[in-house]
């Protein structure tokens, strides 16, 4: 026999256990349901570990800012382990004070994941419940990219359980998780690309305090590509290797002359970002080549090309987002 609740809530994040305490409270009769830890993803694996993080990384940026401003040089420097034991102290105990508080609420709580059996049931851990309303609060899931190699790829979810944080990352999206992210990453003293399919970063945002911010984010040595689709992602001995494709065929250069046949492969050494090799299509890729051959003959880096403040609209003037 099913035990009959007013309302069975799926999830016990912010948002589900919040409703659970005001139709409790309203005098209705509530269960609770999980199959991960209690707390959902602001305390567990979203805003409140990332805010340790984050807080560390703001420490790190301050001194910076203020060397040779009134502070003397000073070898400061996160370590990521301790860091990460500390974010602990505040996730670690925060299921059971959730389950605590909702059991002293007078809210049943179920470990498992929830399958509708009917219109007015669900079963958890082989335990039927019925219910009058179900409030279906579980949050959501990363988009899968259908790629190969996608399963090398971690979530957010992972990069807040690293104990060892790698010295080369790539961040997927270019979104405001991806910017705080990588602003973390790089403080820590990780080297950060970030590659964004769209032609615009943090797009749900003002187009003039992004530009802001992506001028900041390359001054302190983030690597951003825009229009930068991921293709496959590969595994060797040692490392991982991001395939990326690049649409340009929006791009000024190729619009002009209505051409949609336009591309490029750069060949950056990793580490020294020497300028290896270079393979161009579209318009003016006889004249660009040549800046490449000349970055190649003086060993240039991506960096140096990047400092170069081309004449717009040209044909040059693309060079930076290819970089």
């Amino acid at each position: 026999m099913s035990k009959q609740y007013d309302l069975i809530v799926i999830g016990t994040g912010m948002a589900a256990t919040t409703a659970a305490a005001k139709c409790r409270a309203a005098g209705w009769n509530v269960a609770i349901v999980d199959y991960q830890p209690f707390g959902g993803t602001c305390a567990l694996r979203g805003c409140d570990p990332k805010k340790v993080l984050v807080g560390a990384a703001e420490i790190i940026d301050r001194v910076r800012r203020m060397q040779g401003k009134g502070l003397g040089e000073q070898d400061l420097h996160i370590d990521w382990g301790a860091l990460m034991a500390f974010k602990r102290s505040f996730t670690d105990s925060a299921p059971s004070k959730i389950e605590n508080s909702l059991e002293k609420q007078g809210i049943d709580a179920f470990h498992g994941r929830a399958r509708f059996r009917s219109p007015s049931s669900l079963e958890v851990a082989g335990q039927l419940l019925a219910s009058r309303h179900f409030l279906i609060a579980a949050g959501a899931k990363p988009m899968r990219l259908g790629i190969p190699g996608e399963e090398h790829l971690i979530t957010s979810d992972r990069f807040l359980e690293l104990e060892e944080l790698p010295q080369r990352i790539v961040v997927v999206g270019g979104g405001f998780i991806a910017f705080e992210f990588a602003h973390i990453a790089v403080r820590a003293g990780a080297k950060v690309t970030v590659l964004e399919q769209l032609p615009r970063f943090l797009r749900p945002f003002d187009p003039d305090l992004v530009s802001w911010l992506v001028d900041r984010s390359r001054q302190i040595g983030i690597d951003l590509h825009a229009e930068t689709s991921v293709e496959a992602v590969e595994k060797d001995a040692v490392s991982y290797k991001v395939r990326t494709s690049t649409d340009t065929s929006g791009w000024y250069t190729a619009r002009r002359v209505n051409e949609d046949c336009s591309g490029y492969k750069i060949l950056i050494e990793e580490g020294s970002e020497r300028i290896l090799g270079a393979h161009l299509i579209g318009p003016h890729a006889e004249e660009v080549i040549n800046l490449f051959a000349l970055a190649i003959r003086a060993n240039l880096s991506a960096k140096d090309l990047k400092t170069v403040i081309w004449s717009y609209p040209t044909a040059t003037s693309d060079i930076s987002y290819m970089l």
